[in-house]
């Protein structure tokens, strides 16, 4: 078998039906690719609509288990896989029209490790217009300009990926921001790498998302994950000497630490000792234009020289409140 799509499943009846409608539209061959559904626990109709095109399509198999989260999902998925090539879609996502047969074209005229295509942020919308392969659109990609793009695309699924590449390596689990902590390191594993130049994925941001969530300890946690993640990266990009990737994680990790601090203040957090440590890597930071760019050179010198006055101003300004709050009382 050459391909197996992975789709990890949980409460997703309002997305999972047009997400596999679009996938299987138009795919005849039912030998060449698996499609693998794991309903992750399923309280609502999804784990319903995985038995309903399991039966439908051949191709198409579906695990139901408890509830574990996105990780445990995803490492289930790719145990029980068969495909010598393995790919990834969320549920709630979708891809154009044809997609399974430009990925077998794809495969059929490339023996890469990893093969890397477009994807297009969406919210709502029809995507009818079939995707067509193009051999022009294929484009080889030397490995230190790999490892210095997934520091900022650390999506799972907007890439195909020999599935012996996975072998000891599983992602984390309960963690937000799991891409960001384990695909460098099947990038490290490959050896060629591939770029097809087209939109393969459309990913729907959803109100649910964490980047949608208001809750102060939802939000703390994702950041607090994001921050463990890149300074794995940051360790790792050292050590094995790529230095345009070690630049880049080092500017995300720096906005990962604003947002942590401004957070922590904003809620009224505990200052736990992953906070603590973030102030002091920013302090001790010295940011030069020519290295960092002049928008994280002024970012860190505006945090260095103004955001103490800022902090002054806000415990004031709650002083302020709490008196007038016992004045009323």
């Amino acid at each position: 078998m050459k391909l197996s799509v992975i789709i990890p499943v949980y409460n997703v009846e309002d997305y999972l039906e047009s997400c596999l409608n679009h996938l299987v539209k138009g795919y005849k061959n039912k030998d060449d690719i698996e499609i693998i559904l794991i309903d992750d626990g399923s309280t609502d109709n999804s784990k319903y609509i995985c038995d309903y095109y399991a039966k439908k399509f051949v191709f198409i198999k579906v695990v139901h288990k408890n509830n574990g989260g996105l990780s445990k999902a995803r490492n289930l998925g790719i145990n029980i896989s068969k495909g010598e090539m393995i790919t990834f879609i969320d549920s709630d996502d979708l891809v154009p029209i044809n997609y399974l047969n430009v990925l077998l074209d794809i495969l059929k005229n490339t023996n890469a490790d990893i093969i890397s295509f477009k994807y297009k942020i969406v919210q709502n919308g029809l995507f009818n217009k079939p995707v067509e392969y193009s051999s022009k659109k294929m484009k080889n990609a030397t490995k230190v300009d790999m490892m210095t793009s997934v520091v900022r695309d650390s999506y799972t699924w907007d890439k195909i990926y020999k599935r012996k590449l996975w072998k000891d390596i599983t992602f984390p689990s309960f963690r937000h921001y799991e891409d960001i902590a384990t695909t460098y390191k099947i990038f490290e594993k490959a050896r060629k790498f591939v770029v097809y130049d087209d939109v393969l994925y459309f990913y729907r941001q959803r109100s649910g998302s964490i980047t949608h969530q208001n809750s102060a300890s939802i939000k703390l946690r994702a950041v607090t994950d994001a921050i463990i993640a890149r300074k794995e990266q940051l360790n790792f990009f050292e050590k094995n000497n790529y230095q345009k990737a070690y630049k880049l994680v080092t500017h995300d990790l720096m906005i990962n630490a604003f947002t942590l601090i401004r957070w922590t203040i904003q809620y009224k957090l505990k200052k736990d000792n992953l906070y603590k440590e973030m102030v002091i890597y920013l302090k001790k930071y010295e940011p030069s234009i020519r290295a960092d760019g002049i928008k994280y050179y002024l970012m860190v010198k505006a945090y260095k020289n103004v955001y103490p006055l800022y902090l002054i101003l806000i415990y004031f300004y709650k002083k302020r409140i709490h008196e007038n709050m016992d004045f009323y009382n």
